[in-house]
């Protein structure tokens, strides 16, 4: 008896240890005061503004300020009239992120559309966010920008645009439909890819 009451309390001391030691790597994956600010890595985590990444990569402020964008483009995103949100999810660790999240940044700033909400995710190295984005959008290479309407996605584009990151922006956000469907599995080639929902023409 006294036997199995040990091996019974040592079973339970074990679990109780794994399961801190869970909550403990998801605490550290996702503490909530960390949303904006960086980890000990000098690396954003969490849900973040344009503003925040700005100020923790002023860079990147410095990177947007210098892409030309097509202004034909920018008038033409100007006066979509219907609501896209578009999910970004991206690493201030990787390079793709450092290169082209500036050009969307100034992309949509140029459009100044109010049907147009962005919301950005930094993201750790494995890719994985607090909200399990990364897992329900099928986010395999960043940055990806999920665009959205009426909650049904539209199409994204993974890592770099197949033209311009305008030029793909109002291809998915109004047709005509000349981007590649998205292709099914885990992985997600790059480039831009549309949808089977058609957005409006």
């Amino acid at each position: 008896m006294l036997q199995t009451g040990l091996v019974t309390l040592g079973m339970a001391l074990f679990l109780s240890v794994a399961t801190l030691c869970g909550a403990a790597d998801k605490a550290t994956l996702c503490p909530l005061p960390m949303a904006g600010k960086t980890d000990s890595s000098g690396n954003l985590i969490g849900k973040v503004t344009q503003e925040q990444l700005y100020k923790a990569f002023p860079s990147w402020r410095e990177n947007a300020s210098h892409y030309a964008a097509k202004s034909e483009i920018i008038e033409k995103l100007h006066q979509v009239d219907t609501p896209v949100e578009i999910v970004m999810l991206f690493g201030t660790w990787c390079k793709d992120s450092r290169s082209e999240v500036p050009k969307f940044l100034k992309v949509l700033d140029a459009a100044n559309n109010t049907n147009f909400s962005l919301r950005m995710y930094a993201v750790d190295r494995s890719k994985k966010d607090c909200d399990g984005l990364s897992e329900t959008r099928r986010i395999s290479r960043v940055p990806t920008m999920v665009f959205l309407r009426n909650g049904k996605e539209l199409g994204r584009i993974v890592e770099y645009p197949t033209a311009t990151v305008e030029e793909d922006f109002l291809a998915l956000v109004t047709g005509p439909r000349r981007l590649r469907a998205a292709p099914q599995g885990p992985q997600m080639p790059k480039g831009t890819f549309m949808n089977e929902v058609q957005p409006p023409r």
